[in-house]
């Protein structure tokens, strides 16, 4: 392992004074990441993201609450309105929890946005043989292991989550990309990165299995953040589960958590 001393030079260098992004920057910016898979419809006061190439992605197929305060009638006319689908996804964000959480159907889960200024990243050592290297469509070994990974949600799903995943990859080959993780040619983790400007957005980010708790999921973050300050990226932000450990993860690399949102999927029986 080596210590990559340049990475904090760079990061830094990207950075002059303190990042003033809040929390209604973030929220703009994920609706734009929303629209590169869905389509955004008014409903209401609120917004509906409709995915029509892939329905059963519930992250694309949503329905929106930003509105305060909470507005069960248009809740309970957007469940209505995705009977056929037997399903109904609702993201509330934090300025609309009053009294949200009374009327939610469903399985209610709680995320948190979390903020990286790059002038803040904590170094850290890495894995030297490693390299990122961007992901094409024609990575046939790639797309494999995403098919394999999302089988849990139905063979349908799978196939219909890479298929999607190559269509917005070549629609938007400048703002939305793969990266994965090799060490002697060998897949070992993988991330997703959406750019705007000069902020990111990093998601779907998992190192296998058998090479977790060695390190390697720091390389990937250090070589990432090192790529993503060479063409000016000043802030990065993700999503957590805030059930999920992997957030502790973030925190120690010097994200910070500006928000939450809460997301209820309802199912019919």
């Amino acid at each position: 392992m080596r210590y990559l001393k340049i990475t904090a030079k760079k990061l830094k260098s990207t950075l002059k004074g303190e990042s003033l992004m809040n929390l209604e920057e973030i929220i703009k910016k994920e609706k734009i990441y929303l629209m590169l898979f869905s389509n955004a419809y008014p409903f209401f006061d609120e917004v509906v993201y409709r995915d029509h190439l892939q329905r059963d992605k519930y992250v694309h197929n949503l329905l929106h609450v930003s509105q305060q305060p909470f507005n069960q009638t248009v809740y309970e006319a957007y469940v209505k309105e995705e009977k056929e689908m037997k399903r109904a996804i609702v993201r509330v964000e934090e300025s609309s929890f009053s009294k949200a959480c009374d009327y939610l159907l469903g399985e209610v889960s709680s995320y948190g946005y979390y903020h990286l200024t790059m002038g803040a990243f904590k170094q850290t050592k890495i894995n030297e043989d490693c390299l990122l290297l961007p992901v094409s469509t024609s990575n046939d070994a790639f797309f494999s292991y995403m098919q394999q990974g999302s089988l849990p949600y139905g063979k349908s799903y799978a196939l219909g989550n890479v298929d999607r995943q190559k269509q917005v990859l070549t629609a938007h080959s400048e703002l939305y990309k793969y990266y994965q993780l090799t060490q002697d040619g060998n897949f070992i983790g993988q991330i997703n990165v959406f750019i705007t400007n000069d902020c990111a957005k990093i998601d779907d980010f998992e190192i296998i299995e058998s090479k977790r708790n060695q390190g390697y999921g720091k390389t990937l973050l250090t070589l990432l953040f090192d790529r993503l300050a060479n063409i000016g990226i000043k802030d990065i932000y993700l999503i957590a589960d805030e059930e999920d450990t992997p957030k502790h993860f973030y925190e120690a690399y010097g994200f910070i958590k500006k928000g939450e949102f809460k997301q209820a999927v309802y199912k019919e029986d």
